[in-house]
């Protein structure tokens, strides 16, 4: 007897200390739309008018069911002799950031008001949308048990749906994704619209030339050179013209080596390239001497930057050299290794030079 008694008193005081929320959430503010019946709202008696009206104003609203679904959970809890609440929480139309603190600030509300501590709570939800907000709910509330009420939608279809529409939101905010999934397919398409079915081959250069790139780490040069021509333009310095006519004997040079290459009867690949080289190699010099001096200009102290401009040419001009005389030997291979050696010896001569100015004058 004096047992039993103890035990009530112990149940007594355990119900009057816990609570276990069934909490159901209407993210989109179907329910405020549809009934003018904003949240939060509290017990089974105003959920289940809910409910109701919500259902008869629309017989295929999902959000009724939801309802449904947490008055049966409550009603299984009551039966457990459990101290229990239902809480029905709206958001706004506007999906997002908007709705998400109304709905947050009507939990913090009731969880502020209750007198009883909240150890468990249900989340019944009609779908993955209202789901998105477990991770809040688990920072508020200490134990989280999500039940999804489906009624004819399909989940694995309603998931996928979600899915892609945070990942397209994703695409447009974040500006690295929309250069990669919007900006190229973008440049591929107008590239097809313009050249037509040569455009296909002009994509294909184009991605050798980001394997390029991206293979032997030019990102920083080039990126430091795109750098400069924008300050150059905003500061409307003269090397801006520098760099367009770097950038147009580049593509000179392209033009003429493809050109040669397309007219050329080799079929061995190893001189179709000479043959690219010899007659863009004098361009290709010139365009990065075109873009060295327009680097300087783009700098304050000229006189700083002289002597790295000629060591920076002396390699430029020793390159592009050798691979000339490397280029006439494979085209005409009687000529013999002599040029070839002499522009070795030329180059090094050249750079052990203008490397020796610069860190005597520097």
């Amino acid at each position: 007897m004096g047992t039993s008694k103890i035990n009530s008193v112990k149940k007594t005081h355990l119900d009057i200390k816990d609570l276990i929320l069934i909490l159901c959430i209407d993210r989109d503010n179907d329910i405020g739309i549809k009934i003018s019946r904003q949240g939060p709202i509290v017990g089974r008696e105003e959920n289940l008018k809910t409910a109701v009206n919500l259902a008869i104003k629309d017989p295929s609203e999902s959000d009724a069911n939801c309802i449904f679904g947490a008055i049966k959970e409550y009603d299984k809890q009551i039966k457990k002799n459990e101290n229990c609440q239902i809480l029905t929480i709206t958001g706004d139309r506007d999906v997002g950031i908007k709705s998400d603190k109304l709905i947050l600030r009507q939990l913090d509300g009731f969880i502020n008001s209750t007198k009883y501590k909240i150890t468990e709570c249900y989340v019944i939800s009609d779908g993955a949308e209202d789901e998105q907000l477990l991770p809040l709910i688990r920072s508020r509330i200490e134990i989280v048990q999500s039940k999804r009420i489906v009624i004819s939608q399909s989940v694995p279809l309603e998931s996928m749906y979600y899915t892609i529409i945070n990942f397209s939101k994703t695409i447009i905010e974040d500006p690295k994704l929309s250069r990669v999934f919007l900006g190229i397919p973008a440049i591929v398409l107008l590239i097809f619209t313009i050249f037509g079915s040569a455009g296909f081959r002009l994509i294909v250069g184009l991605i050798g030339l980001f394997f390029l790139i991206k293979g032997f780490y030019l990102e920083t040069a080039i990126e430091s050179m795109y750098n400069e021509m924008k300050n150059s333009l905003k500061t409307r310095k003269y090397s801006i013209l520098l760099y367009l006519c770097s950038i147009s004997l580049f593509v000179i040079g392209a033009s003429g080596g493809y050109s040669a290459v397309q007219s050329a009867l080799a079929p061995d690949i190893i001189v179709k390239s000479a043959i690219f080289i010899k007659s863009s190699a004098l361009f290709f010099f010139l365009s990065a001497i075109s873009a060295g001096i327009g680097r300087i200009f783009s700098k304050q102290n000229y006189k700083k930057n002289f002597f790295p401009f000629l060591t920076f040419s002396s390699l430029c001009f020793s390159v592009i050299y050798i691979l000339y005389q490397i280029s006439v030997f494979l085209i005409d291979n009687t000529v013999g290794y002599n040029k070839i050696l002499i522009a070795v010896a030329i180059s090094a001569l050249l750079v052990g030079i203008s490397i020796f100015l610069e860190k005597h004058f520097k």
